[in-house]
């Protein structure tokens, strides 16, 4: 097979690995979801609120670059998680002009559930995988991955 071919074929695989593990709504997770918030959030809310979770704190700049969306488009999704209590906007010490947004401890319960239902999903996701396999993978994708970590840094 050839290299264009090998790659064709990893979209296709990544497309359908990425649309199954998008966060999915479950039961016990809307129910959490409305205790804490009063309402469910949409999938591209709780995408965001994972980011964020994930990276500590970031600008709407860096947020929208990761999510591959408008700053605009970014700000209304930090807008409607804010309202619900989930994120805050913290001014930076270093420059009075930027503004950083962090997860609450309300939206650290939500991220933790969301991030539960994700390790479920890629358990089943990867139950093919014995444990040799996964770590080779995770190994490969680290690799892969080498230049978007380093690009991140800079």
């Amino acid at each position: 097979m050839s290299r264009n071919q090998l790659l064709l074929n990893l979209a296709e695989n990544l497309t359908i690995f990425v649309k199954h593990m998008h966060p999915q709504s479950t039961p016990e997770n809307d129910k959490l979801c409305i205790s804490i918030f009063g309402k469910q959030l949409s999938p591209a809310q709780k995408h965001a609120l994972m980011i964020i979770g994930s990276d500590g704190e970031m600008n709407i700049k860096q947020l929208a670059t990761v999510l591959k969306i408008t700053s605009g488009a970014a700000t209304q999704h930090v807008g409607a998680l804010e309202s619900l209590g989930a994120v805050e906007r913290v001014m930076s010490e270093a420059d009075r002009r930027e503004v950083f947004i962090r997860v609450t401890d309300k939206g650290k319960s939500m991220v933790a559930a969301i991030r539960s239902e994700f390790l479920t999903g890629l358990e089943a996701a990867f139950e093919e995988l014995d444990d040799a396999e996964l770590e080779q993978f995770v190994q490969l994708m680290t690799k892969a991955n080498t230049k978007y970590v380093t690009e991140e840094q800079a």
